[in-house]
């Protein structure tokens, strides 16, 4: 859109010792190396996550009190979004609520709540610093009603993934320069599943069989790092690039992710969700996932072992003309949110 962004690194708002520190670290030039090898680590998947990251972001680092009111001179919007940010059940963090911006302006971005409630502990809070916003936009339809009845505001929007911003003409132009270390299938379903649920390789399986797909590529989750399934491949070394790519040409995406899902939608690819919490978790965040294919009327993708809808082949064509209308809807409230 024309605009300069920078992605903020969070710091220290109290510019303690620990700021020192990190300036020091900074001016010997080992600061980068520490990120590098201490946030990302030494394996070939994380060597690519910095590469993306060192190539494709401009940081803004704040070290120092001379640091921050030059940012603050300097900036005409803080924006803060995506996946989780304002889920206070797993973390409250006042740095994602913007809470340093003072008289500047605040967007939310598709900020995601990730639940179906908030932290009863800091609702005070967190009521105070979303009505400094000037605008919100919210992932999930769920959060649009709760934080509504938290602040009273009327202004609240729902608002696509940023994933989704891109089309997938765009995506193909990222993911152009993937590369792989293992030569893979030309035919094959896609597993990446967040959750350690010990009925998973049964699904797979039953999916596999069911839809008579010989190949399965794994790749493995953080989380659940040590999933597999016999006769599977299983690809250790995506970055992001990789990861779409992957994704762009499975012929079934098998998958309990927000994201693995919204790209699947995105590249009009067969998915099939698997479900990661279980309805009485007080913590879920199914509803995350129940928006989104409720919103593209691809409720019957989930999976289910006394049903066989989830087989069902998908009209893309339908989902692309919601897509679409919703993209159109989302870049409108971006370019509003930022420009007025």
């Amino acid at each position: 859109m024309g605009h300069e962004a920078s992605c903020l690194r969070e710091f220290d708002q109290n510019f303690s010792y620990k700021s020192f520190l990190k300036i020091i670290l900074y001016k010997i030039g080992c600061f980068e190396f520490l990120i590098r090898f201490v946030k990302f680590g030494i394996t070939n998947k994380r060597r690519r996550f910095y590469m993306f990251y060192r190539d494709d972001y401009q940081i803004m680092n704040v070290f120092t009190k001379s640091d921050f009111e030059k940012m603050m001179s300097s900036t005409d919007v803080f924006m803060t979004g995506s996946d989780q940010i304002w889920n206070t059940l797993f973390r409250f963090n006042p740095f994602y609520f913007l809470s340093f911006a003072r008289d500047c302006k605040r967007i939310a971005y598709a900020s995601s709540v990730g639940s179906e409630r908030i932290n009863d502990t800091f609702t005070d809070d967190i009521r105070e610093y979303l009505l400094a916003f000037d605008h919100i936009g919210v992932r999930e339809k769920t959060a649009v009603t709760i934080l509504s009845e938290l602040t009273g505001r009327k202004d609240i929007l729902q608002v696509l993934d940023p994933t989704f911003l891109l089309t997938s003409v765009d995506w193909e132009e990222v993911t152009e320069n993937a590369s792989f270390t293992q030569s893979l299938p030309k035919h094959y379903m896609l597993c990446y599943l967040i959750g350690n649920n010990t009925n998973y390789k049964d699904y797979v399986r039953d999916i596999k069989y069911k839809m008579g797909i010989d190949n399965i590529i794994i790749v493995p989750s953080d989380e659940n790092p040590d999933f597999f399934c016999e006769d599977c491949l299983i690809y250790r070394d995506a970055g992001p690039l990789e990861f779409v790519w992957l994704i762009q040409h499975a012929n079934l995406v098998c998958t309990d992710s927000f994201h693995a899902s919204a790209l699947s939608i995105n590249h009009s690819i067969p998915f099939v969700e698997l479900m990661r919490f279980r309805k009485e978790d007080n913590n879920s965040q199914n509803s995350r996932i129940y928006d989104l294919l409720e919103h593209y009327n691809l409720k019957n993708r989930i999976y289910d072992t006394t049903s066989e809808c989830w087989m069902e082949p998908i009209d893309f064509n339908v989902v692309q003309e919601i897509l679409n209308i919703d993209r159109n809807h989302s870049i409108d409230f971006l370019i509003n949110a930022i420009e007025n």
